[in-house]
């Protein structure tokens, strides 16, 4: 690849990859960025999870995660901050796992002590999705900051979790006798990947059976069933100002989504 130099005033050859971590003894299935860009945690079959230094590409933590494959992860945003040398520490030391054993795991990565751990899935969890919303207490009016986790299963259901609390908000579709959504069934196959929008307020899904689907985190209502792929969704993705979604799927399209407007069409 070639950019060009100010210095030298000529094309220049330049090599993208900057790092190539080991580590994992299995294929990796998922990996993320800290909310300040300082770390990345990794998931794979080999039922670990491994968080790196974005830089040097050191190991910093390996936990030994779930008994089986690690299916997706992700870092609990932190605050970042400065110690006496000005050097900027990441404060992301909480990360959650989702797994094929079912199971969604909370995590300390500093000392790998598994935090809380949350059932309920009846098939492998295949994806996660964060929210931090800030909520007001009665009567002080003190700012309360709130996690929510939303997994998306083989089971067919999304689920949404108070992180804190451990407690769960919605089970979206999957069996009738456990669906909390007052106006849909849900999907019809297996929830493939999930996103919030940039406000935290709704929640998308992709599904095999094809559709989007987007939900309010609050009411747990299903707001709109968006339809045109014609195989299974495997990602999703909200834009930056929450007015567009993005999905790929195994038809081989990408499609992009006005969610703004009221019919929500490509």
């Amino acid at each position: 690849r070639q950019v060009w130099s100010r210095w030298l005033n000529k094309p220049v050859e330049v090599d993208p990859q900057i790092l190539v971590m080991y580590g994992h003894t299995a294929p990796i299935t998922r990996v993320r960025f800290s909310s300040d860009g300082l770390r990345i945690i990794s998931g794979s079959l080999d039922a670990s999870v491994r968080v790196w230094d974005a830089f040097s590409g050191e190991i910093i933590a390996t936990v030994r995660a779930h008994l089986l494959p690690v299916l997706a992860v992700g870092f609990i945003p932190g605050h970042s901050a400065q110690d006496e040398r000005g050097a900027v520490n990441s404060a992301d030391w909480r990360a959650i796992s989702a797994s094929r054993d079912k199971t969604l795991k909370l995590w300390d990565l500093q000392s790998g002590q598994e935090l809380r751990r949350y059932k309920g899935h009846i098939g492998r969890v295949l994806c996660l999705a964060i929210a931090q919303w800030t909520e007001y207490e009665e009567g002080t009016g003190d700012p309360i900051q709130k996690t929510y986790v939303a997994t998306g299963s083989w089971d067919r259901s999304c689920k949404i979790w108070d992180l804190d609390s451990g407690s769960l908000l919605h089970e979206l579709g999957g069996k009738p006798d456990r669906n909390t959504c007052p106006n849909s069934e849900g999907h019809e196959n297996a929830v493939t990947d999930c996103c919030f929008s940039p406000d935290g307020s709704v929640l998308a899904t992709g599904s095999d059976d094809e559709t989007l689907r987007l939900w309010n985190l609050f009411t747990g209502e299903e707001i709109k069933v968006l339809e045109g792929h014609d195989n299974g969704i495997t990602s999703v993705d909200y834009a930056a100002n929450g007015e567009y979604i993005l999905t790929a799927s195994l038809d081989a399209t990408l499609k992009l989504w006005d969610v703004s407007s009221e019919s929500g069409g490509t």
